[in-house]
């Protein structure tokens, strides 16, 4: 169960919200007055910490699965099912990955999503899956160096995955109709 209250009453009855978190084990969401919208949630440290290891051990459960498709199509190269199968895991993997990456790789990760949605079954080439090789490698390293991200992405970029967005006019022109 979760007890609800706005963020103004919060700020005089801090005290009293983390006596009741930590003595009912129920957290405390707080709301923003104008929108009764969610802005912050007081939590004991436990269920924090909790949540915190949940998310690192599921994020190298993400990076173990990616890497296992990478094996796949090492071992199946023409298998265009298997390909197909890939680039798809990529594609969707990474978003998930990337909500609970380490706050030191998500913007590299993002911009991974960016070389991997230009990934095509037939023209997956054994260059592009070194490259996603090394950036999975440098993703697993919770905190990478600016040297290590760049030449992941020189290697993507070398490959043919270059991540930036590409548009057709069609695409660019329906994207700007619709924030009309």
């Amino acid at each position: 169960m979760l007890y609800t209250l706005p963020l103004s009453e919060a700020g005089t009855q801090l005290q009293d919200l983390v006596k009741r978190t930590r003595a009912t084990h129920t957290p405390v969401l707080l709301t923003s007055e104008e929108t009764a919208q969610p802005v912050a949630i007081v939590l004991e440290i436990d269920k924090y910490e909790q949540t915190q290891r949940s998310h690192q051990h599921y994020y190298y459960i993400q990076l173990g699965q990616l890497k296992r498709w990478l094996d796949q199509a090492d071992r199946h190269p023409d298998d265009p099912v298997t390909r197909e199968e890939c680039i798809t895991s990529w594609q969707q993997g990474l978003p998930a990955l990337w909500g609970i990456a380490p706050q030191t790789v998500q913007e590299f990760c993002a911009g991974l999503m960016l070389s991997v949605k230009q990934m095509m079954p037939e023209r997956l080439s054994q260059e592009q899956l070194a490259a996603l090789r090394f950036a999975l490698e440098t993703l697993r390293n919770s905190n990478p160096s600016e040297a290590e991200k760049e030449e992941a992405f020189q290697l993507l970029i070398e490959s043919g995955l270059p991540p930036v967005l590409s548009f057709d006019d069609d695409t660019l022109l329906q994207s700007y109709l619709e924030e009309l």
